[in-house]
């Protein structure tokens, strides 16, 4: 057993592109907790960013769970943050004052800060400078909001989904019934104490056949709500429903869906509430396999000559692209069902789509954020399962998750980076100097234009998860994606001397100013290990990593110290752990264990141990105890694991761990899915590889029966 064991997924080195990019000025995490996600990420006309998540503590009592609003300066520094009891599910909106709108339901009535209507549902206005609550209030009904706007009197339009009422002379789609969900669109006076009209749009028929009418439900969900110059309200999202009310100037009238095969479609209504002006759908009719399309917008933004720029996701082959189109085709119109992205630009005045186009590879992908930069560029941001995308990326080109920009007079796509997963999904902002973006998790990416001429540090890793987190735990082994952040040819430290180098390839990673322990480096990629003397024993609080590459320094990325951050190493970029059978051999598909063995799993992330290790020694004879309580489990069984030993792993540098557990003897599986928790902290999912002769027999018997034996 060496390190190379756990070094097999480490790609090659690549060569990087010189053509320009999306080039990243810092990383900040937004609060590091065992569960969190960012939900949406606005900018001030200074330029600061406001940011929206969901933030779970299971540890504590109910209630166990926040929404926090946390405001950051362009430098990435916090100005405020405000933690909310129960919040999920909130849009934000910013107006001319820079003051700040957020929506969402709470679960902690009591506990909420409201100045007045306790309730499900909630509306509050804080101030920009210092996030006062100016108000907080129940909305009187509803659904959880999923869009938010302000106009410029202050009444606030909020957009969601379900079985809405409607107020006197508001424009009403005919009601459905149980099976049905459609979008609400309230607008509140300024102190929102008073409903000025609620609107329902939907439809409530649904293309399907048999037992499968009754079963599935007929939706219409809007993702965006937007005012336009002369005050008119548009939404734009996706519905299964073929009776969804269309004007009859709409660009497509007939809806491409079957149950769960869905359209997009955007609509105008008056800014009273009492017409709709315009609607249409807008997708494929055409599938894969002979069925409809599925198609749905995700985001949409009004450029600053009135148009209507939309993205998404599309399965079909006949979306109406325009000859500038950068993608003319579906990518993977081949038979299957994978999904492309798509853009769209309408034009209101001239009622035509000024530009469409496709936009993925071989595989699925995505656009999931669109915003309007001040010169009219349009920025998008997505993720893509794809090795090639219809234009080649700069800066660094290894992640799934990709920014790009799109010229809308030429349609040409230009500035395509790739990032680390996780990175994007939530959020896209402009900035005086460049944008920001958010994923999923509790990470910010503050972005500017150019190419990288130093080191540039793009993401930080659990090497055992490949999901960015902004999280890390003391003697974690992580990895550092990058440009131009290690020597041209990859580097492995020698650690025959029983301790692991500080600097390696002329590079150091750097956190708070203190060096790391390095044992590998290439152009594009580092592993390091998280020192132990990051913050006090027990505690957790921020640390700001920096990597110097032969004196320079590059990006700096502000870490969330948490107790635990487990993961398994894995092997080849799959799900399958770096393990060892109870005879000591390799866990692979040719060498499986057997149920009622014990497997030994190799991972990082656990913690503090105690007595302290010297930071990357490689640790033999006594060794430390973690001081973070371990297990693991299936997500299909109750009751955890029997483990035999948790621990440092001998002959490897302090922070690998080891775990020793019993396979179940009735285990039923092929290929379990695990789990490690730790301290209370839960890791992501990794498989072993089981000997399980019942679960192989009923396989064949599947595979026998397909084949009609």
């Amino acid at each position: 057993m060496t390190w190379l064991f756990l070094l097999g997924a480490l790609g090659a080195s690549l060569s990087i592109p010189s053509a320009a990019s999306f080039r990243v000025q810092e990383l900040v995490q937004i609060p590091a907790l065992p569960a969190q996600r960012v939900y949406s990420t606005k900018t001030d006309s200074q330029g600061n960013l406001v940011v929206s998540a969901w933030l779970s503590m299971p540890l504590e009592p109910p209630p166990n769970s926040y929404g926090l609003i946390k405001k950051l300066d362009s430098n990435g520094e916090e100005q405020f943050s405000l933690f909310l009891p129960g919040a999920d599910q909130m849009p934000i909106a910013i107006d001319s004052h820079d003051d700040i709108y957020v929506a969402g339901c709470t679960y902690a009535q009591a506990q909420f800060p409201f100045t007045s209507r306790p309730g499900f549902l909630f509306v509050m206005k804080l101030r920009g400078g210092d996030g006062t609550i100016v108000f907080s209030t129940s909305l009187a009904y509803g659904s959880c909001p999923t869009g938010i706007a302000v106009d410029s009197s202050g009444q606030v339009i909020l957009v969601g989904n379900g079985q809405p009422q409607t107020t006197a002379g508001a424009y009403a789609s005919p009601p459905g019934d149980y099976s049905w969900s459609q979008v609400s669109i309230v607008r509140y006076s300024p102190a929102t104490d008073q409903i000025v009209f609620s609107v329902r749009y939907g439809g409530k028929s649904i293309a399907c056949f048999g037992s499968d009418c009754v079963s599935t439900v007929r939706t219409t969900s809007a993702n965006a709500v937007l005012l336009d110059r002369q005050g008119n309200i548009w939404v734009a999202g996706a519905t299964n429903t073929t009776d969804l009310p269309i004007t009859p100037d709409a660009l497509k009238t007939t809806c491409g869906c079957l149950m769960l095969q869905y359209d997009g479609f955007f609509a105008k209504f008056s800014g009273d509430g009492t017409r709709l002006l315009y609607a249409t759908y807008i997708g494929t009719g055409t599938g894969p396999i002979g069925v409809d399309g599925d198609d749905r917008i995700t985001a949409a933004a009004f450029d600053a000559a009135g148009r209507l720029w939309m993205a998404g996701t599309t399965e079909g082959d006949d979306f109406p692209v325009t000859p500038n189109a950068v993608q003319k085709q579906r990518a993977d119109a081949d038979g299957s069902q994978l999904t492309d992205g798509f853009l769209a630009g309408y034009d209101p005045a001239a009622n035509r789509l000024v530009y469409a186009s496709y936009f993925g590879g071989q595989g699925n992908d995505r656009i999931s954020n669109l915003q309007i930069a001040a010169d009219g560029t349009v920025l998008f941001a997505g993720h893509s399962e794809s090795a090639a995308l219809p234009v080649g990326a700069g800066g660094f080109t290894r992640g799934t998750d990709f920014v790009a920009s799109l010229d809308p007079a030429s349609g040409g796509v230009s500035g395509l980076t790739r990032f680390a997963n996780g990175t994007t999904g939530t959020g896209l902002a402009t900035t005086p100097t460049g944008l920001v973006v958010s994923g999923v998790e509790n990470v910010v990416t503050y972005l500017q234009t150019g190419n990288d001429n130093g080191p540039s540090l793009y993401a930080v890793t659990n090497a055992g998860g490949g999901a960015v987190t902004g999280q890390v735990s003391v003697g974690e082994v992580i990895s550092l994606y990058g440009v131009h952040i290690g020597p041209p040819s990859p580097v492995v430290a020698d650690l025959s001397s029983g301790q692991t180098p500080k600097i390696l390839g002329g590079v150091q990673v750097l956190f708070d100013g203190a060096p790391a322990p390095v044992f590998y480096v290439q152009d594009d990629q580092i592993n390091a290990i998280v020192p132990f003397s990051v913050v006090p024993a027990f505690m957790t609080g921020t640390t700001r990593l920096v990597i110097n590459k032969d004196g320079v320094s590059s990006d700096s990325a502000v870490l969330g110290v948490v107790a635990a951050s487990p993961e398994a190493f894995k092997i080849g970029g799959t799900s399958q752990a770096a393990a060892l059978n109870e005879d000591a051999t390799v866990n692979t598909a040719t060498n499986r264990a057997h149920p009622g063995s014990i497997v030994s799993v190799f991972a990082t992330g656990f913690g503090w141990m105690f007595p302290f290790p010297v930071d990357g020694q490689v640790l033999g004879g006594d060794l430390p105890a973690l001081t973070e309580s371990v297990q693991v489990g299936s997500p299909d069984r109750a009751q955890p694991f029997e483990i035999t030993y948790a621990g440092p792993a001998p002959g490897f540098a302090a922070g690998v761990v080891q775990v020793n557990f019993r396979l179940p003897s009735d285990m039923n599986l092929m290929e379990p899915e695990l789990v490690f928790t730790v301290g209370g902290w839960p890791g992501g999912t990794f498989t072993v590889l089981v000997n399980n002769v019942s679960a192989a027999l009923a396989g064949d018997k599947i595979a026998g029966a397909t084949r009609g034996e």
